[in-house]
């Protein structure tokens, strides 16, 4: 079964590969992101590490109004999505 996972952000202010990757190492999910990976320019397949397997996620970066505007309670301020699969 798939998980699927959605970061709300600004655009000025998308974290870094390195910053997601210290964030995810404070929790408790074994997950090492693509080294390579790019933040707001990414998307589609992107290999990773899950738990000691060589796996991979799906990201998909959007800055739709549209888009954006359906999270508007849940998410105000922010102008993009970062979206985990």
């Amino acid at each position: 079964m798939a998980n699927e996972q959605y970061a709300f952000l600004t655009k000025d202010n998308l974290p870094t590969r390195t910053t997601w990757q210290a964030a995810i190492d404070n929790s408790p999910f074994d997950l090492q992101l693509d080294p390579k990976m790019n933040v707001g320019i990414d998307s589609g397949f992107s290999p990773c590490t899950i738990c000691g397997a060589e796996l991979g996620i799906e990201i998909d970066y959007d800055d739709s109004a549209e888009f954006i505007a359906q999270f508007s309670e849940i998410a105000p301020g922010k102008d993009c999505c970062v979206s985990f699969r």
